[in-house]
Formats: structure tokens, C-alpha cells, sequence
């Protein structure tokens, strides 16, 4: 019987130019992934999922593919920033 070639050749970091990236290189191209959003508010992929589902935070549908523009989890980060009291000396 005769081989066949194995094509299943690995997914290089060069053909998913977010995936690898660390998240201030992913911000600059706009767009995060559900994981690198989770990252960046120190919460679970799940959350960030269920946000979206409850359009709490915006996202960009490309087929199945979900992203979240990076500029809006940086302005979710200030809108929901509370600022620490001055000192009552």
C-alpha cells in the first residue's frame, strides 16, 4: 500500500498574524480575539463570550469568527473606571 503525503501541515504564527502576537501588536492591527480581550480585563474567554452574546462590549462577525475592535475594550476600560478619592487630611 502506498503512502500518502501527510498534509496537515502545521498553522504558522505567519498566517494567523493575531494569534501569536502580544496584545499591544494585536491592538495596533485594531482587532482582538475573544482570548486576547479576556487578557486584556483579566477576565475568562466565557465572559467576554457572554458579553458579546448581551452586546455589552461591540463586535465584527467574520463568518465564525469573532473579533472585538480593540479601541472599544479600551474604552470600556475607561467608562467603567472608577477614580481612587483624594486623601481627607
Amino acid at each position: 500500500m502506498e503512502k500518502r503525503p501527510n498534509r496537515n501541515k502545521a498553522v504558522s504564527a505567519e498566517s494567523t498574524p493575531t494569534a501569536s502576537l502580544p496584545l499591544r501588536e494585536a491592538a495596533k492591527r485594531g482587532l482582538l480575539n475573544v482570548d486576547q480581550a479576556a487578557d486584556q480585563l483579566g477576565l475568562k474567554a466565557s465572559t467576554i463570550r457572554a458579553w458579546l452574546a448581551r452586546r455589552i462590549l461591540p463586535r465584527v462577525s467574520c463568518g465564525r469568527a469573532v473579533r472585538i475592535p480593540a479601541q472599544a475594550v479600551q474604552e470600556f476600560i475607561e467608562r467603567n473606571t472608577i477614580p481612587a478619592r483624594e486623601d481627607r487630611h
